[in-house]
């Protein structure tokens, strides 16, 4: 999988290849059926994960979908919420200020 330079997809086996893009970026991507929707889940850069790592990581997911468990559902409630948003209130007419900075 080292010499894999142009852009396109390598077949890795069980449902794991590599996805080389056309700037140079090298992704690994395992494609698997959940609740018999066809899935591709991005599992990291090849730069940070070997071929050892991305079986692996294949391996949790698949074991995830057998215990019918949703790994993409389980990714996305994972993610880090984003950052709230601040209220702004108007004290007159030409400054704002901060909701609840004790006025």
């Amino acid at each position: 999988m080292r010499t894999c330079l142009e852009p396109g997809g390598y077949i890795g086996g069980g449902g794991l290849r590599l996805r080389v893009q056309s700037n140079g970026g090298r992704t690994w991507i395992l494609r698997i059926a959940i609740r018999s929707i066809s899935r591709d889940i991005a599992l990291g850069p090849r730069a940070a994960l070997s071929l050892v790592g991305a079986r692996a990581k294949a391996k949790d997911i698949r074991r995830a979908v057998v215990e019918r468990r949703n790994p993409v559902e389980e990714r996305r409630a994972a993610r880090k919420p984003l950052t709230p948003v601040v209220e702004m209130t108007v004290v007159d007419d030409r400054v704002p200020a901060l909701a609840g900075c004790g006025q």
